[in-house]
């Protein structure tokens, strides 16, 4: 198996270093309003990364019977604008994947079908104040995909007693997708943010989503729920997730170091498939992932060994492709401005996936 540095995969592994901006817009924080200061210091830390661990699962409706288990994480970090009043930048990726309702194992397979994960490579997510609340606008997406989900009524902030702060983001997903139906879906968030005095974990959040089912799971809407904590480094992450990332999911373990490497993961950006091919590393097989507007698409794979935190790790790549179908009928790789050009690249940011949908 080759060794391969990970600057070279596109930054799939690679060291998160703050941005210059962080220490030029320390006045712009302190100039904040407290409860915008409160709610992005506790969601996206004010410099360092931080990481919001999740664990729930996905029920039947309306039975409630216990369908998948799930985790996941979040990797976030910020950036305050240069001059107070701005927008507030925050920079994350998030993945998740599913689990058996009773063991708790991560699944590969669910009734015969490739288990899908959710996958996230960026969200660009801006927040301002306006009336006293605090409203965010999302870009997630690729190339002609890429896609701007903006705040409808901002995000609802209370003290609950002295010491807790609850911020509630209730999403509402509606819009076209190919084929000429819908993607729909509801999401709300519930975060508290409370005094470090009082509780031993003072930023911790409640997920809820009424949606599709994942598309491996069959046809029909479901309940989802986690629930989710943060934690400042990896070594706070539970062992089975932290294993999970590092082989399957490195990239997502570091947020975005600036708005450069999330312009270039919007534009498709990736290596060329054959300089992966003069060292040796050609697909091994396919995988199955399910984008935010609800298609479920293939990829070619393959493996290497990546150099991560001066470490050896065994990896996953993922090639970008052409949009073509598979010979099961599913969509092959999301058309980007690189794949238009002739499927001649690869890496593992030329793609979108995902059921969750909003994020903030």
């Amino acid at each position: 198996m080759r060794i391969i540095p990970a600057l070279f995969l596109c930054a799939c592994a690679t060291a998160w270093a703050p941005s210059a901006l962080a220490s030029e817009s320390a006045a712009s924080r302190a100039a904040a309003p407290e409860v915008l200061r409160t709610w992005v210091d506790a969601r996206a830390g004010t410099g360092a990364p931080v990481f919001w661990l999740a664990e729930g699962g996905v029920y039947a409706y309306p039975s409630g019977k216990k369908l998948l288990g799930m985790i996941g994480f979040d990797a976030s970090t910020v950036i305050w604008p240069e001059e107070p009043g701005g927008e507030v930048t925050h920079l994350t990726r998030k993945t998740f994947t599913y689990t058996d309702p009773v063991s708790g194992e991560i699944l590969t397979e669910y009734n015969g079908q490739a288990v899908e994960p959710v996958a996230y490579p960026y969200q660009l997510i801006t927040y301002r104040m306006r009336d006293g609340r605090i409203y965010g606008a999302v870009e997630q997406g690729v190339g002609d995909r890429v896609q701007r989900i903006e705040s409808r009524n901002g995000m609802q902030v209370r003290k609950l007693g002295q010491g807790t702060t609850a911020v509630t983001a209730a999403v509402f997903l509606d819009f076209p997708i190919p084929g000429g139906s819908r993607y729909q879906a509801w999401e709300n968030y519930d975060f508290f943010i409370h005094s470090a005095e009082d509780v031993d974990e003072p930023h911790q959040l409640t997920w809820q989503r009424y949606g599709a089912l994942p598309s491996f799971a069959g046809q029909g809407n479901a309940i989802y729920h986690l629930l989710s904590w943060r934690v400042e480094s990896h070594e706070e992450f539970p062992p089975t997730l932290l294993e999970w990332a590092r082989r399957e999911a490195p990239m997502w373990l570091r947020p975005p170091a600036d708005l450069d490497e999330i312009r270039a993961l919007q534009a498709g950006a990736a290596v060329p498939r054959g300089r992966l091919e003069e060292i040796g590393l050609k697909p091994r097989g396919s995988r199955a992932y399910l984008l935010a507007d609800g298609q479920s698409v293939h990829f070619d794979i393959t493996t290497a060994e990546l150099e991560f935190e001066g470490e050896i790790v065994g990896g996953t790549i993922v090639y970008g492709a052409t949009a073509r179908r598979s010979p099961e009928g599913h969509r092959r790789g999301p058309e980007t401005p690189l794949s238009r050009a002739g499927g001649e690249f690869v890496g593992v940011l030329g793609f979108e996936a995902g059921a969750v949908g909003g994020g903030q």
